[in-house]
């Protein structure tokens, strides 16, 4: 099944988990309200509040809806408020079947009963989608600071610095002013090298101007170096949104490999282009490559100087990548899973997770034990506009050189 039926079936799946867990709440609430004016009230409530949900995770990018900012943070408050009022109702139910069982009380009690818990659940719900918005919204870009090894690396390029910065999802909720202060928190690390490893939009080709605009001139001592992503493909224009990253002084490696040097030493860093990524696993098993494009990438980093660092957006490809020639990949399409339920020691309960066993974080490869792939979080989001135990991140990698051997290093990573 193609990635994009697997998403949107994913998607589809959880705004029908989502409706299934409000349902034992609304159906009581249903039973408290009398009249039809009341009830066709809280039908056109209750369905309305499921309007973003249903848009954001399966009708934005076919039906373009132009908006201020203020409109989108008030229609998704709207919307979570109710949908954990639901959800409330729905636990409270529970529990007072199976644990606060109690004598029928009078029909006053049970009314003022039923109206404090409401006012309760009501207000705790407003207070909490509104907070979640504004967190993700406002929060600062949580830096992670990685060190990684890299086999044979030259002495002159010990302690490289690479700045990522991934997702960027300029749209509704990735405005000029989060967009102004990523770009601020990513030029304080004063990395040597940047890289951008795609998404720089949702799915209007209008959404990459706040973004050129605002990191138009971005620099970096070895140079800014991005790819495109999944998202920048959506649009039906990817020469025009490549054209407009370009213009702002960001090069573009679309199935290309440029050399980097420090002090003499060289490394290669080469960038696969989103649309070519999908083609890996069949050219790596069968050599089917009818346009010559990935053989011809392949050539380029085996005839490569230094270290080869490769972009790639999505981390699905790793090892067929490590089988051509990568001996580390940087990453990032999953946002780290976004809305992050738990983590179980490498195990992540999220939607991420059901597409890719690559999350986020440090992964080493089966094939070749002593090359890696790093999976940044990003910054931006799809779908709902929030982040759940998946902060935003902005990543800064250090290269050090891998001890003789590598058993060390990789039982300790």
């Amino acid at each position: 099944m193609p990635n994009g039926a697997v998403a949107f079936t994913i998607a589809l799946l959880g705004l029908a988990g989502l409706l299934l867990l409000q349902l034992p709440g609304w159906v009581r609430l249903w039973r408290q309200v009398r009249g039809w004016r009341q009830r066709s009230a809280f039908l056109v409530s209750v369905g309305m509040a499921q309007v973003p949900f249903v848009y954001g995770l399966l009708l934005y990018k076919a039906i373009p809806v132009e908006l201020p900012a203020e409109v989108w943070f008030v229609a998704w408050a709207w919307a979570l408020t109710v949908t954990l009022l639901g959800l409330g109702m729905s636990v409270w139910q529970v529990l007072e079947r199976q644990v606060l069982r109690q004598r029928q009380p009078t029909v006053a009690v049970e009314a003022r009963r039923h109206f404090l818990r409401l006012a309760l659940l009501g207000g705790a719900s407003f207070v909490a989608s509104t907070q979640l918005l504004a967190a993700t919204r406002q929060r600062r870009g949580h830096v992670e600071f990685v060190e990684l090894p890299v086999a044979d690396l030259p002495a002159p390029l010990e302690g490289l610095t690479i700045g990522v910065i991934s997702d960027i999802h300029a749209g509704p909720f990735m405005q000029r002013p989060q967009l102004e202060r990523y770009r601020r928190e990513l030029e304080e690390l004063g990395c040597e090298l940047i890289v951008l490893p795609g998404d720089f939009i949702i799915n209007r080709t209008s959404e990459i101007y706040p973004f050129v605009e605002t990191f138009a001139g971005l620099q970096a001592p070895l140079g800014v170096f991005a790819i495109t992503g999944n998202h920048d493909y959506f649009s039906g224009e990817v020469e025009r949104i490549c054209h407009e990253i370009e213009q702002a002084g960001i090069r573009l490696l679309r199935n290309e490999a440029v050399t980097v040097e420090r002090d003499g030493a060289a490394i290669t860093l080469a960038g696969l282009d989103d649309f070519y990524a999908r083609a890996l696993p069949d050219y790596v098993e069968w050599g089917r490559d009818p346009d010559g494009v990935l053989s011809n990438w392949q050539r380029r980093i085996s005839q490569s100087v230094g270290p080869r660092i490769v972009l790639c957006h999505r981390p699905y490809y790793f090892e067929p990548l490590v089988l051509l020639g990568a001996d580390a990949v940087i990453a990032g399409h999953t946002h780290g899973g976004q809305i992050v339920l738990a983590e179980l020691g490498r195990l992540s309960l999220s939607p991420a997770a059901m597409v890719s066993p690559y999350v986020a974080g440090t992964y080493w490869s089966r094939l070749r034990p002593h090359k890696w792939m790093y999976v940044t979080r990003g910054i931006g989001t799809v779908g709902i506009p929030i982040r759940w135990n998946a902060p935003p991140e902005i990543t800064h990698i250090r290269l050090v050189r891998a001890p003789q051997g590598g058993k060390a290093w990789i039982e300790t990573s």
